[in-house]
């Protein structure tokens, strides 16, 4: 997450990202797929690709919501987490959260 603090910039690490340096600096605003945000922001900040696809005909394919939440983590909006399966038969899977977006979990 990106603040400002006395009108400097901060980089606030909010745990492992695929997110290079040249992405947290560039200029997203031309790379933002439309409403993808503001949709991420109703689900709390963090989504899979299947919450995607169940809230938007737009994305509702598994390769467009991915395409769509691959495209914010390249323009430094959103970072992808992959989490590991859970011992009693849960599939990894991949988190995308948005850098923005505050996060309430200090453990990491």
């Amino acid at each position: 997450r990106i603040d400002t603090v006395d009108d400097w910039s901060v980089i606030e690490w909010l745990g492992e990202c695929d997110v290079n340096a040249d992405a947290l600096v560039a200029n997203p605003q031309n790379q933002k797929p439309d409403g993808l945000v503001e949709l991420i922001e109703k689900k709390g900040g963090e989504v899979t690709v299947r919450d995607i696809q169940r809230s938007s005909r737009r994305w509702s394919t598994a390769d467009a919501a991915e395409a769509g939440l691959e495209n914010l983590v390249q323009a430094g909006l959103a970072c992808r987490v992959d989490r590991p399966g859970t011992g009693k038969g849960g599939r990894p899977t991949s988190v995308y959260r948005l850098l923005t977006h505050v996060d309430a979990d200090t453990t990491s």
